[in-house]
């Protein structure tokens, strides 16, 4: 019996240190970015220096499976975004990004889990295997519209550097042009000369193109040919760009794939499953490669190829049926084929091809509304993908009637702007009366708001449309198009004006900031004293460590607020219920743009009672006296003898 019991013992101890191995394993991933560096064939890529601009871990050497781990700078959260150095190269190569294009990268989930990783691509100097890739071509646009965007976005009183110091600082454009020699000292001169011109859109587009020739190593003359040879409308390769950024996290978007149990998104257009337009594209790659289509599908080929040329609801539940788990993730092999599939340079063709098409049909849906510029267009483009073609074309005779509505009210045409954001309210007023989820609505209404104001927040991250090389350029001739540049009338159409329904709203200058005595009482069992009492004791707390205290703003309470009445309605306590957004998206979802957000929950017999819970607690506590945040949100409700408490905390820009 002692043997037997001292064995059950040793047996014991042997278990909890493999438990604890385990999860020290399991914790070391928190705060880590796995990368997995491949060349433009995919192909491992070992002994590349890689790091990560900050304050984060020194730089990693790839191994031999092309897998580095950085350690990240501390409180770096999933989905922040990290700028990646390249720190030495093998055998002296010069290489350059492909994906992420820019170096910049999402952070991906800590969880151990087979995708919970960032996938790298750098491509040797030179390498002409660049323009034969829909990865390598959109780095390629990426540096030119960022190229553009940089130079329309430097102050007017900036000096440029003339040829002299080119060594330096290497200049966009290129001075060595006797007229562009002379602007170039015209600027630098006494006021009293004449102002020096600005470049215009085509210079511009020029010296940028000269430029990402030089850092990727090849002609101008082979670049252009690729770009026609692609389908050369830069317009796309702009759509496909802020994909790239808005989906996939900054990395190359053709291999990109998100499935869910209801859909399966994948590729650079984002095409689903459930809306039936990833299947006409794996019909197309079919008809164009069969030997590749059954090398990438084995054994399923058959069955997928008569399953997707079927009705779409029916293919896409059977696909769905095949290639997801019990769990309702995608399974390895499949997540393997869609991947290769993603890689393969015909069907990438393919999908830029669709792509075209589909900006055809965008660009008639703006001749018919009288659209010109490329924000529009992008605009309509973005609207068709997510609601259907005809989308635009339904608003036809509402946008026409706030059109007249406002020549009447304010006494002069709308400009291009003015329209564009005229269509997008429409469409926004109609998403938020459908009825759909709103997971699925508040993405698709943020992203109508970026490309309707030209600014706005998508996932929690601000984006300007200028940043992807969209603007105000009218389609045919690339030249600018006159703007009113009305504040008041700009801002009262952003506050969601729609002409012939009412008289603009007062401008919000002239609206006092909402405060939190002043807040409309909203709806459901919200205990305001409750809440004024909790950021009472909040910045009491932070005032006694030396913190500035936190003002209310608005849109985090209504945040706190939603997922209160959640807790309320589980009757327990949580950061997150099935079917709830993430932290993130619902702070994205309330429009705010946050560099640095938290949230603390807690249920008690009182409000006092339930901020000192969280007081005791390290991590609430943290939240409570972090220095960076900036706004904080609180909600209570009380139910059942007890009170619900959520806090949310956050970094706004100023």
């Amino acid at each position: 019996m002692h043997v037997d019991g001292f064995a059950c013992r040793w047996r014991a101890v042997l278990l909890l240190i493999v438990f604890l191995l385990v999860t020290c394993a399991m914790l070391a991933e928190e705060g880590v970015l796995v990368l997995v560096v491949m060349d433009t064939e995919q192909h491992p890529f070992a002994n590349v220096r890689i790091g990560a601009a900050g304050d984060g871990g020194a730089p990693q050497f790839t191994d031999q499976n092309g897998k580095a781990r950085l350690k990240l700078a501390p409180n770096t959260k999933p989905a922040a975004w990290v700028t990646l150095q390249l720190m030495g190269m093998p055998d002296g190569l010069d290489l350059a990004f492909i994906s992420p294009y820019d170096g910049r990268i999402r952070v991906p989930p800590f969880d151990n889990e087979q995708d919970n990783y960032d996938p790298v691509v750098l491509a040797k100097h030179a390498d002409k295997a660049i323009l034969e890739s829909g990865s390598g071509m959109l780095a390629i646009h990426a540096s030119v519209n960022q190229g553009v965007a940089a130079q329309k976005k430097k102050p007017a009183s900036q000096p440029r550097h003339t040829s002299r110091n080119r060594s330096n600082y290497p200049p966009l454009l290129d001075y060595g042009s006797a007229r562009l020699l002379t602007v170039a000292w015209n600027i630098v001169s006494p006021p009293a000369q004449s102002p020096a011109a600005s470049p215009t859109n085509e210079e511009l587009q020029k010296a940028a193109l000269a430029a990402a020739a030089q850092k990727f190593g090849l002609s101008v003359a082979a670049i252009k040919a690729a770009m026609v040879s692609w389908g050369g409308d830069p317009l796309v390769w702009k759509l496909i760009l802020l994909t790239a950024t808005l989906e996939a996290g900054g990395t190359d978007p053709f291999p990109a794939i998100h499935a869910t149990a209801k859909d399966l998104y994948f590729g650079a257009g984002s095409w689903s499953l459930s809306e039936c337009s990833l299947q006409p594209l794996l019909l197309k790659f079919q008809k164009r490669d069969q030997k590749r289509f059954a090398e990438i599908f084995g054994a399923d080929t058959q069955w997928l190829s008569k399953t997707i040329s079927g009705p779409c609801e029916a293919s896409s539940q059977a696909v769905l049926k095949r290639i997801l788990d019990d769990s309702g993730h995608l399974q390895p092999t499949w997540r393997d084929r869609f991947r290769k599939l993603g890689y393969e340079q015909s069907f990438q063709r393919v999908q830029v091809d669709q792509m075209m098409s589909r900006m055809a049909s965008a660009q008639g849906a703006a001749n018919a509304l009288g659209l010109r510029s490329e924000q529009a267009l992008a605009f309509c483009y973005d609207v068709a993908e997510a609601h259907g073609a005809n989308s635009i074309i339904r608003q036809r005779r509402n946008f026409s009637n706030d059109v007249a509505a406002f020549q009447e009210r304010i006494g002069r045409p709308p400009d291009e702007q003015e329209k564009l954001l005229m269509l997008a309210n429409r469409l926004i007023q109609r998403d938020n009366e459908s009825g759909r989820n709103p997971t699925f609505a508040s993405p698709s209404i943020a992203r109508a708001t970026l490309l309707s104001q030209g600014q706005g927040v998508v996932f929690g991250t601000h984006y300007d449309v200028e940043d992807f090389g969209i603007g105000m350029q009218d389609t045919q001739t690339g030249a600018d198009l006159p703007l009113n540049n009305d504040p008041t009338v700009l801002q009262q159409l952003q506050d969601g004006w729609i002409p012939s329904e009412g008289p603009p709203p007062a401008p919000r200058a002239s609206r006092a900031r909402p405060t939190y005595a002043s807040l409309e009482e909203p709806p459901g069992p919200f205990d305001l004293a409750g809440e004024k009492q909790l950021v009472e004791l909040i910045n009491q707390a932070r005032t006694i460590k030396g913190l500035q205290p936190l003002p209310v703003d608005p849109r985090l309470t209504r945040a706190a607020r939603k997922h209160t009445k959640l807790m309320v309605a589980h009757k327990t306590v949580s950061h997150q219920f099935e079917g709830e957004p993430s932290v993130d998206i619902r702070f994205a979802n309330e429009n705010l743009a946050v560099d640095q957000g938290g949230e603390n929950t807690a249920v008690g017999k009182d409000v006092p009672s339930a901020h000192e819970g969280l007081m005791d607690d390290p991590d609430h506590h943290d939240n409570i006296l972090n220095s960076n945040y900036n706004a904080v949100g609180v909600s209570v409700i009380r139910s059942g003898g007890q009170v619900y408490v959520t806090e949310d905390f956050a970094r706004l820009p100023n």
